[in-house]
């Protein structure tokens, strides 16, 4: 039985419009998700971190966020005080043409959002003086290897919630649109 031909992405014509609005509306809600499983497995390293200061840790950053002026504005902190940057800064939204075009721009979407999730919580957790400069540093930098080992395949965002839930105690939740981090009955 002959191999059927992998067929390059690149060539296959895209066969019905890129909804964008759409696209952007359900990736921004799942990669929040996924960036405060990545702030929580980093600030988990922490020595001196415990399950309730990793809680009032994400309280903390979570009510400067909602009263700062932007997510933008805070970005742009984040790349001032720590050079924090988006990894595919470029990643606009054109017509596309190729199903290859569309799973690139996903793809660069998708860290983008990961990225910002990052900052904006780094940002907020130093700004609320919940985290000091070298310890934010050191947060980020260590949440973007864990995204790194989770592009490779050797972790994944349901492993760092399941650590996180029994090494800490702690459980994260996605529920109408806001990240709810407490506590597990399981005590």
């Amino acid at each position: 039985m002959p191999k059927s031909k992998k067929i390059n992405p690149n060539k296959i014509p895209l066969t019905h419009p890129f909804d964008y609005a759409s696209y952007m509306e359900t990736v921004i809600q799942e990669e929040n998700i996924h960036a405060c499983l990545l702030v929580m497995s980093a600030i988990s390293e922490i020595d001196s971190m415990t399950p309730d200061g990793m809680i009032d840790t994400w309280t903390c950053s979570n009510q400067y966020d909602e009263e700062a002026a932007s997510g933008k504005d805070i970005k742009l902190l984040g790349e001032q005080l720590f050079g924090f940057r988006l990894p595919f800064p470029n990643a606009i939204p054109k017509v596309f043409k190729t199903e290859g075009e569309v799973k690139r721009f996903k793809q660069q979407v998708r860290r983008n959002c990961v990225y910002s999730g990052l900052c904006v919580f780094c940002v907020a957790a130093f700004h609320a003086g919940v985290l000091d400069q070298r310890t934010v540093q050191a947060t980020y930098l260590n949440a973007q290897l864990t995204e790194e080992e989770i592009i490779r395949g050797r972790s994944s965002y349901d492993e760092i919630q399941e650590r996180i839930r029994i090494q800490y105690g702690i459980e994260i939740a996605h529920v109408g649109g806001k990240i709810y981090v407490n506590r597990t009955n399981d005590d």
